[in-house]
């Protein structure tokens, strides 16, 4: 992840907002989320709400994928964030998004009741089920459009994610950097798992962020940069490593597991990617990523990761 270039300030989110709107921001709050882009909840002086999204200059190509995977869902009848204005060819590249009312799913699923944690897992898995009518594209990876470059393999892209987390392990020098060796051993073990996935489009960010709710129902999706191309559990996983992370229940991942998964290893496959999916929580500790500095790492946290990837590497 690109780490050089000034970063993106609040004043220049309000700059392009009042202009774009003709009338003063009063306030512009910055959301914690995210590892790449600079994100601003913005309230105009008439109580108007947007999201302006900024990001640095190297990174533009990632800011109009999001612009044309909106376009993408929408005429899927996904519920996107629309998009309002864009200028991604711009000195300091953004997109202004309509705001959805509510918060990230994750931020309140701890009161959710099971029920209301199935309904909203059957809302996402039909998102997934309806990405699979986009076109297949020709390889496996994430893709900013049909015209990027990608893997030939999902194993690849899985192997991908597995060095990456271990070269974070290894500059941040907090975690044991054998866990990353034992996890790259189990995915190459289990590589006959993943011989027949096919390049299939998957939303693989909606998981316990991105999916906005308001007062326990879905209002829509937001963060389209990319659009992942192979398996759709690999979301799945991540959702449900979210929420054991987060020491949730995972019936919001168990139900898509359920209506995604459509064959007899889908388990087997679940607990690879959660696996690899724990060895990049541990690898983002002390990570700073679109942030000043590191956030302080809380000892109580990566114990519990550590624990929980044994555990994953024991089954």
């Amino acid at each position: 992840m690109t780490t050089s270039g000034p970063l993106p300030q609040p004043d220049q989110a309000v700059a392009i907002a009042s202009d774009f709107f003709q009338e003063p921001v009063e306030s512009c709050l910055r959301f914690p989320t995210g590892l790449r882009n600079w994100v601003f909840d913005l309230t105009m002086r008439t109580g108007r709400r947007a999201v302006v999204r900024l990001c640095r200059p190297e990174n533009r190509r990632e800011l109009a994928g999001g612009v044309h995977w909106a376009a993408q869902l929408g005429a899927l009848g996904i519920p996107v964030a629309r998009v309002l204005h864009h200028d991604t060819t711009a000195a300091q590249p953004f997109t202004i998004l309509e705001r959805l009312d509510g918060t990230d799913i994750g931020a309140v699923i701890g009161s959710f009741s099971d029920a209301n944690a199935r309904r909203a897992a059957r809302t996402v898995a039909d998102w997934q089920t309806r990405c699979c009518e986009l076109p297949r594209a020709n390889g496996f990876g994430y893709a900013t459009s049909l015209d990027d470059p990608l893997q030939t393999a999902w194993h690849d892209v899985i192997g991908a994610d597995v060095r990456r987390a271990r070269r974070w392990i290894e500059a941040a020098g907090v975690v044991d950097p054998a866990l990353g060796a034992r996890v790259e051993k189990r995915v190459a073990e289990r590589k006959g798992l993943t011989a027949a996935i096919a390049p299939s489009a998957f939303l693989h960010d909606a998981t316990t962020k991105n999916v906005i709710v308001d007062g326990g129902r879905i209002t829509g999706l937001v963060d389209v940069d990319e659009m992942a191309f192979g398996d759709p559990l690999w979301a799945v996983a991540l959702t449900r490593m979210s929420l054991i992370a987060s020491r949730h229940p995972t019936v919001y991942a168990d139900e898509q597991l359920g209506l995604l998964g459509g064959d007899s290893r889908a388990h087997e496959r679940l607990e690879l990617y959660t696996t690899v999916h724990c060895l990049t929580f541990l690898g983002e500790l002390g990570q700073a990523f679109n942030q000043d500095a590191p956030s302080p790492i809380d000892p109580e946290f990566q114990h519990h990761l550590e624990a929980t990837l044994d555990e994953l590497l024991d089954d």
